[in-house]
């Protein structure tokens, strides 16, 4: 019921978006999904035709799931807000901070900046340039907690090597031989081999890479029940050098790649099939995200903004999504995707990061084309 309540919302805010004549980056301010309260809300400002837009063929047998009551709080429209975000960008890269990412929040109707080290001196060149330029208003700074996210578990134990194959699945962990690093498998795919075969491989983020170095599978169990003190073998991983975040494992001899999500938790539906990746652009803001990762599991949120760039502290990043979402830097890598239903799922990209609960994704789409391996789902 969910599912068609919200495929429904996307239909309706999807056929207002294309009203262009109408409503456009100059004559309003974004619009939000509202799932629990059954509508679409459209931020309006002094110049958006709301009774021409309602009056519109379209327009009229949806009129019952819009809302054009709420006035943009800053008077920005989307053109004001993209150049104001602009702005941004270009003091972050003129001041180089870390940990942090910038992106439009409709809702606020300004430009946040999700951050660690809000207090100290590490990013502190960065916001004053930020509040001494941008003004009336200021924008706004969401200072996160850093102790448990974006800190690297060590945790050492011993890996042994086996002769057997165990499944690996989208949302399982990988570390290197000491665990000093800990990440999550994103999905599962084929790539165009050397040799001309198909290559299998699992794709992750390449923020995991650590050289040519071998990296062993660490999977999860059942809550409250530690995990086996024996690992596998997966293989080493390619990475990327762009401003899009993946990495590339190859597959050994000892883990079978399964086309599923881990969703152990669940005693119904303990993996989540693969349908595919998801083909409609996804410009919908107030829909359901889900990601599955070593350390938080399976959670799901809902989509704050997109289009964004995280600023690690070596590199930068373009987003896709942001996601109001519990994460932890053991998740990074982990598949970002969508319930079809209560066994399916279609993937949205890869859990590239993230500053406190706001979730970081990097775009399905653009992993497919610039790493070329195309996930593998029941629906191909």
């Amino acid at each position: 019921m969910m599912r068609f309540k919200e495929n429904q919302l996307k239909a309706a805010d999807l056929i207002v978006n294309q009203q262009k004549q109408y409503l456009n980056d100059n004559t309003y301010a974004g619009s939000y999904i509202r799932t629990t309260d059954n509508i679409v809300v459209f931020y309006t400002t002094n110049v958006t035709a709301v009774d021409t837009i309602l009056n519109l063929p379209a327009v009229i047998p949806i009129k019952h799931l819009l809302s054009f009551n709420v006035s943009a709080q800053n008077h920005f429209n989307l053109a004001d807000l993209k150049a104001r975000r602009n702005r941004v960008y270009q003091i972050a890269f003129d001041n180089n901070p870390v940990l942090l990412t910038i992106f439009v929040d409709v809702e606020l109707n300004n430009i946040v900046v999700s951050l660690y080290h809000e207090n100290d001196n590490v990013n502190r060149k960065f916001i004053d340039e930020v509040n001494q330029i941008i003004q009336n208003p200021p924008i706004v700074f969401e200072s996160k907690d850093l102790s448990n996210n974006e800190q690297i578990n060590s945790n050492a134990s011993a890996i042994m090597r086996r002769v057997i194959q165990i499944p690996l699945l989208a949302g399982d962990g990988f570390c290197n031989l000491d665990q000093s690093l800990t990440c999550s498998l994103d999905y599962f795919g084929m790539r165009q081999a050397e040799t001309g075969g198909l290559e299998s491989v699992f794709v992750t983020s390449g923020r995991c890479y650590q050289g040519e170095i071998d990296y062993y599978l660490k999977p999860w169990g059942p809550l409250g029940i530690p995990p086996p003190n024996v690992y596998y073998r997966i293989g080493i991983m390619d990475t990327s050098e762009t401003w899009y975040d993946y990495g590339i494992l190859r597959i050994g001899d000892e883990v079978e790649p399964i086309p599923s999500i881990k969703n152990i938790d669940s005693h119904y539906y303990p993996e989540i099939q693969i349908w595919g990746r998801n083909l409609n652009q996804n410009i919908h803001l107030g829909i359901h995200l889900c990601k599955s990762g070593y350390h938080t599991r399976v959670t799901c949120g809902y989509q704050r903004s997109n289009d964004a760039l995280f600023f690690t502290n070596t590199d930068r990043y373009k987003i896709a999504y942001i996601i109001n979402i519990d994460n932890n830097r053991q998740d990074v890598g982990g598949p970002v995707f969508q319930f079809l239903n209560l066994s399916t799922a279609s993937l949205f990209g890869i859990l590239t990061g993230g500053i406190g609960n706001i979730g970081l994704t990097t775009n399905l789409d653009d992993i497919v084309r610039l790493a070329e391996v195309s996930p593998v789902g029941i629906g191909q």
